[in-house]
């Protein structure tokens, strides 16, 4: 999300881009907690993941009209990556153990 953030830097407000790119900086560090199993860093990704949906609807009807793809983007990766996170059972185990 981050990446994305800075790569539509242009087409968003400043106080946006810099938001995405900490969003991201933040998703960055939950998912190497994630990744080593930690709950907590599960809990956190998606807690910011689905933040970040959120943001990026809200920002389709707030932002100019050249932000729209990217802002629904970001919400679509948030979205996925919440669901990925808490739906499969393979999830669940894993991070039960």
């Amino acid at each position: 999300m981050g990446l994305l953030g800075f790569f539509i830097w242009d087409a968003l407000d400043d106080a946006v881009g810099v938001g995405a790119t900490i969003l991201g900086i933040l998703v960055l560090a939950a998912t190497y907690l994630a990744w080593r199993g930690s709950r907590a860093g599960r809990a956190l990704i998606g807690l910011l993941a689905a933040i970040g949906a959120v943001a990026g609807v809200i920002y389709v009807f707030t932002g100019p009209s050249s932000a729209i793809i990217g802002s629904l983007v970001v919400a679509a990766l948030g979205a996925g990556t919440v669901a990925l996170l808490f739906l499969p059972e393979a999830s669940k185990r894993f991070y039960a153990a």
